[in-house]
């Protein structure tokens, strides 16, 4: 899999925003007819789901990935 831009939000401070933030950032992008995955790896509980309507999809997992779970046409979080 070839990408052509990333982004990575990162703190060590919990509660500024960085879920939110990269979650209304996917949404604009993916409005803006780019590809988007986004990754939440929040050791202390992934909001991600939640944010995404996605609470009642899991993630698909094999020895080799973890697929993503689509919220749109362009849009999957893993």
């Amino acid at each position: 899999m070839c990408f052509e831009s990333q982004t990575h939000l990162l703190s060590s401070k919990g509660g500024v925003g960085k879920s939110t933030f990269s979650a209304q950032l996917s949404f604009a992008l993916s409005g803006m007819d780019h590809q988007v995955g986004l990754m939440d790896i929040d050791i202390c509980g992934p909001s991600m789901p939640k944010m995404l309507g996605l609470e009642a999809h899991e993630i698909h997992q094999s020895n080799l990935r973890w697929s993503l779970v689509y919220v749109g046409d362009n849009l999957g979080n893993k």
